[in-house]
């Protein structure tokens, strides 16, 4: 009997190890458009949907929070919603002389405090300022789930604004006169402006705008009284478009204009499609009034710098991220030169402190709100990622879309996402509304990406490392190693030469092409590729330089793109970095012309639409409905770089950091009592996880001991949900 048991003892055990999956845990993604949330949510509700694209709506989250079937997850939204203002079109603007701006190659006015015309404008604007009833949209409209904004900068980024400043500074508005110490003067006694309809009036009425007692309307100053007479110098209508698709935005364009012109301002409202508002407001600078909303970045330049620095606005060119038209030379100063490319910390936060001051003194537009969002998905789904600044389903600004990767269903092959708005284009080139970039983040790559629950940390995608160097005395370099082991969905291997042509074309396209990029890469002088990266040279020495050209998609395949260029005619010539015709890059259709063939590596006809094959992302394009408005259809790419392995274990360490110490995806009271048994040991103390053990779990910034840095670490992500 004894020997039997020895040699069982003995027996060998051969463990067979499974092979990494890589690529989506999930196959296929299906993305349907709704058209307007409330639909989005009842096919939510209904299991139509696994997850939704969108905030919901107080009316769905009191529905969702007693469904079981329903997983609600909040977030500070990095957004803003707020009333755009056309800042060069009479009366809330002035666009006269319009000088030629070399920079942008294109024709704009800025803000001359001497031109009674400009001044004039400016208290129209503050006027709408003061009109604007933050807590009637707060209380009302998004029923408590909101922020409001008393800066240009979202709520999650306030920590950057000087808003003691900002509320104890004053200054007297000059009237149309521009001559402090007249009787037209108007006290502006703080730069946060509250609702306050007499001043708004005492305003319109400094700035000349004062009501046509035969018509009850106010007059415009400009108008040609001698030819008239007095009915005909009234204010033209100013036009305000609406979005038709967000209910909130709709009901707060509403209240504006019912306030406009109950003080005697005359408004053509037009409520109506994103389309329509786009071609209206971005290409045709046809309007005075928009109810705009942006998804950010997390760092404070691209709000700042990106919506109205003056080489964001491009008329007579279409399509500009700072459709506003603030052009303003103080500002230009302080956005560009401080916060965007300024070298230092301490000079971007003066940078910031300056820009928002100008900002809201001059009334560059009138910030709203950042969401206090919740989005919501089916709790029988696992694995997905809250990420911080944006929720559930989406980043921007270098958030990767951890949650489409590591979701999954046991048992089902196909997340269903719903879209509330349709899809514009899937040029990843002049991709801009939030719906395209999706779908493009899921087929693209970028250098790095953004920590999902630390945005200040940042985590290599194509690149596995990067440094720094100084160049031509004050400029800054960033050198980025690459991944080996990266390949194009049509099979073939992405090298540094593609990466080098990436950043340079999409730097090239430019003004009214390159969406992304004309925030990103202007001020990147060219890029060197070596055999395992690049390097990228910047004009500056911008404290951002890692970022920008690390967490843009600035990455189409060579191969493709250049056989468009030669079959649509834009003509692109990478060594002079010229084009013959840069507006054909955007009458570029890859996801439903086939002007690559992968047989050839040139121009022609594979029978495969190129957006197929295109891209190094995680999810590979499959089709969508030839207008974009119904449907998009992906399949996971199982030759991707990243395994599930490696994306879960990563996650799960990510949102440890923030002080999930217990690891059940909460932090909670769970994670406070982890913290306190450890609280005061250090790596010399015995190892364990009771009283005055050290548990290295607790230890969050890995110095070898448990302190007040841990707890607060801790105790600032108290309450957050993994997902």
């Amino acid at each position: 009997m004894i020997l039997p048991m020895l040699m069982l003892s003995f027996r060998t055990v051969q463990v067979v190890s499974q092979a990494p999956v890589y690529g989506p845990r999930t196959d296929f993604l299906h993305i349907q458009n709704y058209g307007v949330e409330w639909k989005e949510f009842a096919a939510l509700e209904a299991g139509e949907i696994d997850i939704v694209d969108w905030r919901l709506t107080k009316t769905f989250i009191d529905r969702f929070a007693a469904d079981p079937e329903i997983v609600l997850t909040s977030f500070g939204d990095i957004g803003s919603y707020e009333y755009d203002i056309y800042c060069q079109k009479w009366p809330t603007g002035y666009g006269e002389p319009a000088e030629y701006d070399p920079e942008t190659d294109t024709y704009k006015h800025w803000f001359d405090p001497t031109n009674e015309w400009d001044v004039r404008a400016w208290g129209f604007r503050l006027a709408l300022a003061y009109l604007t009833d933050k807590d009637y949209i707060r209380t009302e409209i998004l029923k408590g789930y909101g922020n409001m904004l008393p800066t240009w900068l979202t709520y999650p980024q306030l920590g950057w604004a000087d808003l003691d400043n900002l509320t104890d500074s004053s200054f007297i508005y000059p009237g149309a006169d521009l001559t402090i110490g007249t009787a037209d003067d108007v006290n502006i006694p703080s730069l946060i402006y509250t609702r306050n309809v007499a001043k708004a009036q005492e305003l319109l009425d400094s700035a000349g705008f004062t009501v046509n007692t035969a018509t009850g309307w106010r007059i415009d100053p400009k108008g040609d009284w001698s030819t008239t007479g007095a009915a005909g110098g009234d204010l033209k209508p100013l036009i305000f478009y609406i979005r038709l698709d967000d209910t909130q935005r709709k009901q707060s364009g509403e209240k504006l204009a019912a306030d406009m012109q109950a003080i005697g301002i005359p408004v053509s409202v037009r409520v109506t499609e994103k389309t329509v508002c786009y071609k209206a407001v971005m290409q045709e600078y046809n309007y005075h009034l928009y109810t705009g909303g942006y998804s950010y970045g997390a760092d404070p330049w691209e709000i700042l710098h990106g919506d109205f620095h003056s080489e964001q606005y491009w008329a007579p060119i279409g399509w500009s991220g700072g459709y506003q038209g603030f052009c303003h030379h103080d500002y230009d100063h302080y956005a560009g030169d401080m916060v965007k490319n300024g070298r230092t910390y301490e000079e971007i936060v003066e940078g910031v402190h300056g820009a928002t001051y100008i900002a809201n003194k001059y009334v560059c537009s009138i910030p709203l709100w950042s969401s206090a969002g919740v989005h919501a998905y089916r709790a029988d789904w696992e694995g997905v990622v809250n990420h911080e600044g944006y929720g559930i389903p989406w980043g921007t600004g270098g958030v990767y879309l951890w949650s489409l990767f590591n979701m999954y269903k046991p048992g089902t092959d196909t997340i269903n996402l719903g879209f509330k708005s349709n899809i514009e284009e899937l040029n990843v080139v002049t991709a801009e509304w939030v719906w395209c970039n999706i779908v493009t983040d899921a087929i693209y790559d970028t250098l790095i990406a953004r920590n999902p629950y630390n945005l200040a940390e940042a985590r290599g995608i194509l690149a596995t490392s990067w440094t720094t160097g100084s160049w031509d005395t004050d400029k800054i370099y960033v050198n980025y190693t690459l991944r080996d082991d990266v390949y194009w969905h049509d099979g073939t291997l992405f090298t540094p030469e593609d990466a080098k042509w990436g950043i340079e074309f999409v730097r090239d396209c430019g003004v009214g092409v390159a969406w992304q990029g004309m925030q990103n890469l202007p001020d990147v002088d060219h890029v060197d590729a070596w055999s395992n990266g690049i390097v990228v040279y910047f004009k500056t020495g911008s404290y951002w330089a890692v970022n920008l050209a690390g967490t843009i998609k600035a990455f189409p395949s060579r191969k493709i793109w250049m056989a468009a260029s030669e079959a649509i005619g834009f003509g692109y010539d990478p060594q002079t970095h010229t084009f013959e015709d840069r507006m054909a890059v955007r009458e570029y259709r890859p996801w439903e012309m086939d002007v690559y063939d992968a047989s050839t590596g040139g121009v022609g006809s594979d029978g495969i639409v190129d957006l197929v094959q295109d891209g190094t992302g995680a999810w590979i394009f499959v089709g969508a409905d030839p207008l974009l408005h119904e449907y998009v259809d992906l399949k996971a790419n199982r030759e991707y770089f990243l395994s599930q392995e490696e994306v879960t274990t990563y996650l799960s360490d990510a949102f440890w950091e923030v002080g999930d110490t217990n690891r059940d995806r909460i932090v909670n009271i769970a994670d406070m009592q982890v913290m306190a048994r450890a609280l005061g040991t250090d790596d010399t103390w015995p190892l364990g996880t009771d009283w005055n053990q050290f548990n290295p779990d607790a230890d969050l910034n890995g110095d070898g001991e448990v302190d007040a840095t841990d707890l607060g670490m801790a105790g600032r992500s108290y309450g957050k949900s993994a997902g």
